[in-house]
């Protein structure tokens, strides 16, 4: 059982970022969760990695102890705010890692600091995907974060939730550049996909056709999780060691 991380709060614009720090080896992984989670999501990984880098998760803002930091909101302010933990912890150059909407809060820092970035790690996040003609990003934004409201007031999300930030990020995906950050990356770069969707539905929440299409204009890797569902990558023993290899190779192309 990996140990609890060390606490920290990092300034930045409109408050301060809860961040947790497993230590461990020289080189960094700056780890983002997901919307409705904390950094304690990345627990199991850290654990497979066994001490190979000091992972730096921060809890971003509007989301569990950092709920009440902000505006301004939505995917730029979340970059400056990584930008923000790394000066804050002294560190040059990190492997940056994200799931789900973390995948797109990497991705949007990995272009906005790129020369600080030594290789980035997506998790079932990050990567746009083709949009209907008919498309409209505020219906969908509904659809998406109606569900977790609902979860909110019955009590049982995983950790709290700021639902004005959580509009503006889902926007983010969805819509403008933010939503395309992933084709601008300069550093190596990896996908960690899974077969499953978000409640285990058979079809994930990325068709595969659709990451070896993007892999096909820009060189990534892709690190099938075959079985697994999208939480599944993060809280189950084989999705935690399929990342934390990925991440080994990421700190190897440093």
């Amino acid at each position: 059982m990996v140990n609890a991380p060390t606490l920290h709060s990092v300034p930045v614009e409109g408050g301060s970022l809860n961040v947790g720090v497993w230590p461990g080896g020289d080189d960094v992984v700056l780890a983002i969760h997901g919307g409705t989670s904390s950094h304690l999501v990345w627990s199991t990984i850290v654990e497979e990695l066994a001490g190979a880098a000091t992972v730096i998760a921060p809890d971003i803002r509007g989301a569990a102890d950092s709920q009440n930091v902000g505006p301004p909101y939505g995917l730029r302010a979340h970059a400056d705010d990584m930008r923000r933990v790394l000066d804050h912890f002294a560190v040059d150059r990190a492997v940056m890692t994200g799931w789900s909407l973390g995948g797109f809060v990497a991705t949007n820092a990995a272009v906005a600091f790129a020369t600080r970035v030594i290789a980035v790690v997506l998790v079932d996040g990050g990567l746009p995907l083709p949009l209907p003609s008919d498309f409209d990003p505020l219906v969908v934004v509904d659809q998406l974060i109606e569900p977790a409201m609902q979860h909110a007031r019955d009590g049982d999300l995983p950790s709290p939730v700021n639902f004005a930030a959580m509009r503006a990020d889902v926007i983010d995906t969805l819509t403008g550049e933010t939503r395309e950050a992933a084709r601008r990356i300069d550093a190596p770069l990896s996908f960690v996909w899974a077969e499953r969707g978000l409640q285990d539905e058979p079809t994930g929440y990325y068709p595969l056709a659709a990451v070896r299409d993007f892999a096909q204009r820009q060189p990534m890797r892709i690190a099938k999780g075959h079985g697994l569902d999208h939480f599944a990558l993060m809280l189950s023993q084989a999705g935690a060691r399929l990342v934390a290899d990925e991440l080994r190779w990421a700190l190897s192309t440093g």
